[in-house]
């Protein structure tokens, strides 16, 4: 019985921290993507069309973020439908909580 007992309270908690992990990506994207002004959000599709990573600040762009963030993680969110020949797809980057824009820009 006590087996049992785990093995669902296993399964739950498994179900819970992977629908944290999605949550959080989702309210990353939200972030970034209410960031937008109306023709940046006129480029793309939506929120959920999106990639959101972790990255170290020297493999960002350096003029698209502050020289306080320089050695720091922050998150990445790249809108993928809004590549094009003139500008590439459109990023935001978020502060390491993933909750305020501190850059953005084209890759």
């Amino acid at each position: 019985m006590s087996i049992a007992l785990f093995v669902m309270i296993l399964g739950v908690y498994g179900c819970a921290s992977s629908d944290d992990e999605t949550t959080s990506t989702t309210s990353k994207q939200m972030v970034a993507y209410e960031a937008l002004d109306e023709e940046e959000q006129d480029l793309t599709i939506s929120p959920s069309n999106s990639t959101v990573e972790k990255i170290s600040v020297k493999d960002a762009p350096k003029s698209t973020l502050a020289a306080s963030y320089d050695g720091k993680k922050v998150y990445v969110v790249t809108f993928l439908d809004t590549a094009n020949a003139k500008h590439g797809d459109l990023v935001v980057y978020l502060d390491e909580h993933g909750k305020k824009v501190v850059g953005q820009g084209f890759k």
